[in-house]
């Protein structure tokens, strides 16, 4: 999926659940629940937990049908390790946002 595509789904769906939680576990639960109920998109906050791992988990598991997103990027380095359809990078830190803008794209497990 192209960054066109993944902006035209986004907008299609209209709504970006996002999950913030105290632990891995809780992070993945709550993304099962958003997909459980139709909403085929989720972002999880680097906040949570092992953040990484949950996104990549969660990418392996609901493959291309539910966009998997990561919030409160605040670097190049942890962007990178983030597999993920998108990027919603909240801070004004100008390297993640440049580093977004030149490689979000799809990672198909």
């Amino acid at each position: 999926m192209k960054k066109q595509e993944v902006k035209d789904r986004i907008t299609e769906i209209g709504i970006v659940p996002v999950v913030r939680a105290s632990s891995a576990k809780q992070a993945m639960l709550a993304a099962e629940a958003v997909r459980a109920g139709g909403i085929p998109i989720v972002e999880i906050t680097m906040t949570v937990p092992g953040a990484v791992e949950v996104i990549s988990h969660l990418a392996k598991s609901m493959g291309s049908d539910v966009l998997i997103g990561a919030g409160t990027v605040l670097d190049a380095g942890t962007a990178e390790r983030c597999i993920m359809n998108i990027i919603a990078a909240y801070s004004a830190i100008s390297s993640a946002a440049k580093w977004s803008e030149a490689n979000c794209r799809t990672i198909k497990s």
